[in-house]
């Protein structure tokens, strides 16, 4: 059976590490948040419900909004209008031979 234990030097710096990318992500999502813009969030509160999910759930809210995120990405692309293509009117005669 493994042995875990934090005397090893091993298990230390694979904690240090883990710990230092936790806190990149963390920022750089909390970063995001804040920078987007209102129109991004559907309800008057849901920054503010995102801003305390990052301070009370610290580890696991740069995943989930991560996920929301995305999520809202794919709605946005699925309830967008197709662009339709106005077709060009030529400025020849329509009785114009056709090069």
């Amino acid at each position: 059976m493994p042995q875990f234990s934090l005397h090893s030097d091993t298990d230390f710096g694979l904690i240090v590490v883990f710990s230092i990318v936790l806190a990149i992500i963390w920022i750089a999502e909390f970063v995001r948040l804040m920078s987007a813009a209102d129109e991004a969030f559907p309800g008057q509160y849901v920054r503010l419900a995102w801003v305390a999910a990052f301070l009370v759930c610290w580890p696991l809210a740069p995943f989930a909004f991560l996920y929301w995120r995305r999520g809202q990405a794919r709605t946005r692309v699925v309830h967008q209008k197709p662009k339709t293509r106005i077709p060009r009117q030529s400025s020849a005669p329509p009785d114009a031979p056709v090069e």
